[in-house]
C-alpha cells in the first residue's frame, strides 16, 4: 500500500467511497512499485476498472450473503508472500498475496464474527506472515497491520474531520491531512462516525520485526516510519560507509534516488564535495522490482543518464542502496566510465544480500544473489568498479537507533517458518530438479 491513502468522513460515507477511489490513483513518485497495474473501482458506478500504472496496489469487491454490507480490501494485489495457515485444513504454508487473503476474513466473519472487525481479528489469528491491510464498507473502515510489524501503516486527519490511512506519512502531507500516529503491530483500527476505535489483542504476540530495507529503500526520504526519519536512516548510511571505507576520491555522488542521501551523508562525514552526477528519467520506474532481467537492464539503459561535466576525468565514490544481481551495478559504472570517470569506488548503504526474502522484498532464491557465489572482491571486478564496500552487518542497528528490524535477507534469522521453495519459476521446472 506504498503511499496509497483511505478516506473515511462521519456522515457522507458513499462520497467518501468515491474520494477513497480518487486517492488510490494518487501516484507518490518515489514509493514501492510504479509498475504494475491496479484494479481501481469506481465506487459511484460500482464497477472493477483499471487505473494508470501508478503503484502496485490493488483493491476488489467482496460479497457474502451474511455480510450487512458489501466490503473493499486493499492491499499489494500483485506480489505473494508465505503465510503459515493455522486454520481447520492444517494448509501449513501457503503462497497469499494481500488481496487473497479477503476470503479469508470473509470466512471469519461467515463462521464467527458479527462484526467485521471480529473477521479480522480472528483471521489474524491464523495467519502469520507480513501484511497491512485496509477495508472499507459503507458504515466504517478498517486498517490493520501484522504483529510484526513488517510493514509500515499510518493514519492522519484532513481539516474537515475525514480520516486518512497510508502506509507511508508521504502520502497524509500529500493530501493536506496531518500525521496522527503509526498503526502499532497486530493493531486494528476502526474508523465510524463516532471516531476511532484501537483493537490491541494482537500486540504484543510478537516481538517486532519493521523490515530494515524500508529505510534502506522502500520508502520515500520524506516519510516517517514508526518515529524514524527515512532521510536520517539514509544520511546515516552514508556516514557509516565513509567511517568503515575512507576513500581519496574528488566527487561523491548517489545513484538516484534512494542513494541520494547516503551520498549527502558520505560527502559530509568524508568531507569530499557532493555533486550529482546521475541524472533519473522520472517517468521510468524502479529496477529493483522489475521481474524480468532484460526488463531491469532496458529501464537502467534509459533511467540513468550521466552528467559528463561532472564526472569525466574525477575520481568518483559512487553510493547505491544495493546490489542483487550485480547486472543493474555494472551497466551504471559502465555508464560513468564513458563519461570519463578516472575511478569508481562503489559504496553499498546495506550489507550483502545472501538469503531470499519471503516478507515483500524481490528476492527469491539464493541463484540470484551475486553476493552468495562471489567475494566482494569479485564482485568489484564483476562490476567494474576498482573498489567495492558494503555497508558492515554489525552497523545496520545504527540506522534506526533500535534492534527491532528483520534483516533476514542479510543474516538469514526469518522471524517466522519459511517456505522450502518459493522460486518463481517452480512450478516450469521438472520434478527431477525440484530436489
Amino acid at each position: 500500500m506504498k503511499g496509497t491513502c483511505f478516506l473515511v468522513k462521519s456522515g457522507y460515507w458513499q462520497q467518501s467511497l468515491f474520494l477513497f477511489a480518487v486517492f488510490l490513483s494518487l501516484q507518490m513518485s518515489g514509493c514501492q512499485g510504479n509498475s504494475y497495474t491496479n484494479n481501481l473501482l469506481d465506487a459511484k458506478n460500482r464497477t472493477t476498472t483499471t487505473s494508470p500504472e501508478t503503484t502496485n496496489h490493488s483493491f476488489s469487491r467482496y460479497h457474502s450473503d451474511t455480510l450487512p454490507e458489501d466490503c473493499f480490501f486493499c492491499g499489494d494485489g500483485e506480489k505473494t508472500f508465505p503465510f503459515l495457515y493455522q486454520g481447520q485444513k492444517n494448509l501449513g504454508i501457503i503462497n497469499l498475496n494481500t488481496l487473497e487473503l479477503s476470503p479469508i476474513i470473509i470466512n471469519q466473519y461467515d463462521d464467527f464474527g458479527k462484526q467485521i472487525e471480529e473477521a479480522v481479528s480472528n483471521a489474524m489469528n491464523l495467519l502469520e506472515g507480513a501484511y497491512s491491510l485496509v477495508l472499507i464498507s459503507s458504515t466504517k473502515m478498517i486498517a490493520a497491520r501484522d504483529p510484526y510489524g513488517f510493514r509500515p501503516l499510518c493514519y492522519g486527519k484532513m481539516a474537515d474531520g475525514a480520516y486518512v490511512a497510508a502506509s507511508e506519512s508521504c502520502a497524509l502531507s500529500a493530501v493536506g491531512a496531518e500525521f496522527i500516529r503509526d498503526v502499532l503491530p497486530g493493531e486494528i483500527l476502526v474508523f465510524t462516525k463516532n471516531g476511532v476505535e484501537s483493537r490491541r489483542e494482537h500486540c504484543g504476540k510478537q516481538r517486532k520485526r519493521t523490515c530494515i530495507f524500508e529505510y534502506i529503500y522502500f520508502a520515500r526520504p520524506d516519510s516517517v516510519i514508526d518515529g524514524i526519519s527515512v532521510h536520517e536512516s539514509r544520511m546515516k548510511a552514508g556516514e557509516l560507509l565513509a567511517e568503515s571505507y575512507p576513500q581519496c576520491a574528488d566527487i561523491v555522488i548517489g545513484v538516484p534516488d534512494s542513494g541520494l542521501d547516503a551520498a549527502l551523508g558520505y560527502a559530509g562525514k568524508s568531507g569530499i564535495p557532493y555533486g550529482i552526477g546521475l541524472i533519473k528519467n522520472k517517468y521510468i520506474g524502479r529496477t529493483f522490482i522489475s521481474p524480468g532481467q532484460n526488463e531491469r537492464l532496458d529501464k537502467v539503459r534509459i533511467k540513468l543518464s550521466p552528467v559528463k561535466k561532472v564526472i569525466d576525468g574525477k575520481r568518483v565514490v559512487l553510493i547505491d542502496d544495493s546490489i542483487v544481481r550485480g547486472t543493474t551495478s555494472k551497466r551504471i559504472v559502465k555508464l560513468l566510465r564513458d563519461a570519463g570517470a578516472k575511478e569508481i569506488h562503489m559504496r553499498i548503504s546495506a550489507p550483502p544480500f545472501l538469503f531470499p526474502c519471503y516478507y515483500g522484498t524481490d528476492i527469491d532464491s539464493e541463484e540470484n544473489l551475486i553476493a552468495c557465489h562471489h567475494s566482494v572482491d569479485e564482485i568489484a571486478q564483476m562490476i567494474g568498479a576498482d573498489s567495492l564496500g558494503y555497508l558492515p552487518i554489525e552497523k545496520l542497528n545504527k540506522l534506526i537507533v533500535s534492534e527491532e528490524y528483520c534483516a533476514a535477507c542479510f543474516q538469514g534469522n526469518y522471524p517466522t517458518k519459511i517456505p522450502a521453495d518459493l522460486r518463481k519459476d517452480r512450478f516450469e521446472r521438472k520434478l527431477s530438479e525440484r530436489v
